[in-house]
């Protein structure tokens, strides 16, 4: 005969499961983390990037030739430190693919902002997703995370 007594909690491993799933997610709810998913709205405005990283390490910012992103839609670009830049994204949920990006070929004489530039532009050619932390934008790829804060003028 078969026992109908209900059976302990950690004998049920999908719901041992989702109960830490809800308590982590609580726990960042409760730390101030705003948590970001494929439900987020798209990105839209105006950006300037504040810090990142690409494959290649720490992508230098130059104070008097920011990097800015300009999110309209599936066109995305700005100023990447010296040159103009644009390109099309598409977004699936929270992925993203960058697909033509183009952009102008002036030769600035500063090398930091030129390596800015390079640096930059590598790393957003290999973003494949994006996050809200707060009024924030992150863009991720593999080995590449660039954050951006709107711009408030």
């Amino acid at each position: 005969m078969r026992s109908t007594a209900p059976r302990p909690l950690h004998d049920r491993p999908a719901t041992v499961l989702r109960l830490a799933l809800v308590l982590a997610t609580l726990a960042l709810v409760a730390c101030g983390a705003q948590v970001s998913g494929p439900g987020d709205p798209p990105p839209r405005g105006e950006y300037r990037l504040v810090e990142g990283h690409g494959p290649d390490g720490e992508i230098p910012l130059v104070e008097d030739a920011p990097v800015t992103l300009t999110v309209d839609d599936e066109d995305w670009g700005g100023t990447a430190a010296c040159n103009q830049y644009g390109g099309t994204v598409t977004l699936d949920g929270d992925r993203l693919e960058v697909r033509e990006v183009l952009q102008t070929e002036m030769a600035c004489a500063n090398g930091t902002v030129m390596r800015s530039e390079r640096a930059y532009l590598d790393a957003f050619m290999t973003v494949d997703r994006f996050a809200h932390d707060g009024d924030r934008l992150v863009l991720h790829g593999d080995e590449v995370e660039l954050v951006f804060e709107p711009v408030t003028e």
